[in-house]
């Protein structure tokens, strides 16, 4: 079968059509992706406005997932850098929420992103933001049979962005009353270690909140499988120590 026989049999088949703009657009999309870099992007500016999920998810062709990991490529370059500028605050957090609209279900872009923006940026309000959308979209999760989260694969120890979530109001936003409702709703999270339990008691302790932010960093360093991240709780866990 020579090409324009070939052509003109499968010019209906949807599957032979989405692969043909798949060959035209990818390296477009590729190319568009190389010249965005975070410290470059501005989303207050009128050009950035077409940039939402729908627009991702139109342009890709359904290959959206491709965007995801380019946006959190993105952001650990970020991480890694030694630009912690308040500048970049506003094009980080267009990322982080772009990212987690398109995949709600990703769970390291919540945690990564709580605490890029709030150990390395010092932007608690923009922290609490993130993490409490990865709250949110746990909770949005439908329950299994025996009335459970359903277990998704990177969802191991959800907990930890409520014990984020408690760390950052205690200590960046000063917010106590906050901070002891997402302490105790860490305890309650299905799955959670049962030594959770005692946070209702540790929060009757004089002097709690030094001593449940040092247990708290504790939990973070055993749990965390990121070297990046690992480092900074055991960096803040040091100065608590000091």
């Amino acid at each position: 079968m020579n090409s324009s026989i070939f052509f003109i049999h499968n010019r209906y088949s949807h599957r032979f059509v989405t692969t043909v703009i798949a060959v035209i657009l990818c390296p477009i999309l590729f190319f568009a992706q190389s010249q965005i870099h975070i410290p470059e992007f501005s989303p207050v500016k009128t050009e950035a406005a077409p940039f939402s999920a729908p627009f991702f998810k139109f342009v890709t062709i359904g290959y959206w997932p491709a965007a995801v990991d380019w946006m959190w490529i993105q952001t650990i370059q970020v991480a890694g850098g030694k630009n912690y500028s308040p500048t970049l605050i506003p094009s980080i957090r267009f990322f982080y929420d772009i990212a987690t609209d398109l995949d709600p279900k990703f769970y390291d872009l919540y945690e990564q992103g709580g605490v890029l923006l709030s150990f390395f940026f010092h932007a608690p309000q923009e922290s609490i933001h993130l993490l409490e959308k990865g709250v949110h979209a746990f909770e949005s999760l439908p329950n299994a049979a025996d009335g459970t989260k359903v277990k998704l694969k990177g969802w191991s120890h959800p907990y930890t962005l409520h014990l984020l979530l408690a760390y950052v109001y205690s200590f960046d936003a000063h917010d106590w009353v906050k901070a002891k409702e997402y302490y105790l709703k860490a305890a309650d999270v299905p799955g959670a270690p049962k030594y959770l339990q005692n946070m209702r008691i540790w929060l009757e302790e004089k002097g709690s909140e030094k001593a449940l932010a040092r247990r708290v960093l504790t939990l973070l360093i055993q749990h965390s499988t990121d070297p990046v991240l690992k480092a900074q709780y055991e960096e803040k866990l040091k100065s608590l120590s000091e």
